[in-house]
């Protein structure tokens, strides 16, 4: 969400229907996750989807408006040997950006967050590229109770080949 459209609504919030995503999205996902700088095409993001959707623990989930896909989340249900309580990972999240500022993705988190709830876990985790911070998304997620992590943990990365 941008700083100067933190309340900014042209629309009902209940005009923007949730579902679980299916291989027909990969069209309209491709065009969003081209707009965060991801090149997958739609083959791969079938491939991809088809996958995750027979993983236990795993939703995706499209957001519509008058039919047409305007946002996508994803998330998975981690069960770590070391915690009780399961953790919940937003491991994607893009609204197009039309509707960026108009409540869409707020309503998205709020509704992983319930699944999350009702699948026992007691904590939520997203993470954002640093890059994202200049267009708001820091905030967005701030704005929603999620705070910087970066005194408790320290997330590492080693590229594997290819």
């Amino acid at each position: 969400m941008y700083a100067n459209q933190c309340c900014v609504m042209d629309f009902e919030p209940m005009d923007i229907m949730l579902r679980p995503s299916v291989s027909n999205d990969a069209p309209a996902l491709e065009k969003l996750f081209l707009q965060l700088g991801y090149e997958i095409n739609r083959t791969e993001i079938q491939k991809k989807t088809s996958m995750l959707a027979g993983m236990p623990g795993t939703r995706m989930i499209v957001a519509e408006m008058d039919t047409k896909v305007v946002g996508f989340i994803s998330l998975q249900i981690l069960h770590w040997p070391h915690v009780i309580n399961p953790v919940s990972r937003i491991t994607t999240l893009v609204i197009d950006e039309q509707w960026r500022g108009k409540g869409v993705g707020s309503k998205m988190i709020s509704h992983v967050e319930k699944l999350a709830i009702s699948d026992g876990c007691s904590l939520m985790e997203v993470t954002s590229a640093a890059h994202r911070a200049e267009g708001g998304t820091h905030n967005f997620y701030h704005q929603l109770g999620y705070r910087n992590a970066v005194n408790e943990t320290t997330y590492f990365r080693k590229n594997l080949g290819k």
